[in-house]
């Protein structure tokens, strides 16, 4: 209820303030891009649009098509090293769809369930958790804010810990965490109790500039899923196409 109550107060102050201030209001609490997707997306839009195949605009089996899923799974292999079947995808209506797939995935019925949400956070994270009766843990990174404070995790584990999510690169504060860092993360995991599912936020995984490097969890923590969004790296957020992938190695 807290949360709920808080996500409320905050949608009643931005309508208060975007009325008030109108074009002048520059609305950074969702991530919309102001330039919109390139010539490339537009054309391959309209190139779907102007096909006579009729069943190309209707449902798709649970999960997503099969070759759209050979294609993610081929993409991946090559960036994540590892190799991914197409059954390790599963397409969604964007990565906030993903992320309840996964929430939902990781609860036991009749049992405590915490997930621990590595914070600053995006805003959704607990919002999600505590609609499917699951009690998020909030543990702040670092003090400098660059990367994790393995203290407070261990500190923060349980029996009842069924996931740790994080974001790569962080959002909001654009945080890219190390290799270092990640194989610090997953011993530290995989040393633990519950062995919690590791769920990587990766929508943000195609803004890297130069001469950071991305590197995924789930190079180092065999019990990872991913999460990401096409409407991110696309710069078409209101399509919602996103998907979970899950290692091949859980």
């Amino acid at each position: 209820e807290q949360y709920l109550s808080n996500q409320e107060r905050f949608e009643d102050l931005r309508q208060r303030t975007s009325l008030r201030a109108g074009r002048n209001l520059c609305d950074f609490s969702y991530a919309n891009s102001y330039d919109g997707p390139c010539n490339e997306v537009r054309q391959v839009l309209r190139d779907c649009l102007e096909r006579d195949r009729t069943l190309d605009l209707q449902y798709t089996p649970y999960g997503g098509s099969t070759v759209t899923r050979r294609l993610i799974a081929r993409q991946l292999s090559s960036t994540h090293g590892k190799r991914f079947n197409w059954r390790d995808i599963v397409l969604t209506p964007g990565a906030m769809a993903a992320l309840n797939v996964l929430f939902r995935l990781v609860r036991q019925d009749g049992q405590p369930n915490e997930v621990i949400v590595l914070t600053p956070c995006w805003l959704d994270y607990p919002l999600y958790l505590a609609n499917l009766d699951i009690k998020p843990i909030m543990v702040p990174l670092a003090d400098d804010l660059m990367g994790f404070s393995l203290e407070r995790i261990e500190h923060a584990l349980s029996p009842h810990t069924r996931a740790v999510i994080i974001s790569q690169p962080n959002n909001p504060l654009g945080t890219l965490h190390s290799q270092e860092q990640l194989r610090e993360l997953s011993a530290l995991l995989e040393a633990s109790q519950s062995r919690p599912l590791l769920i990587a936020d990766e929508c943000h995984r195609d803004i890297v500039f130069d001469p950071s490097l991305f590197s995924s969890p789930l190079e180092h923590y065999d019990r990872t899923c991913l999460v990401y969004s096409f409407g991110k790296s696309l710069l078409m957020q209101g399509q919602r196409i996103g998907y979970a992938a899950v290692s091949p190695n859980v």
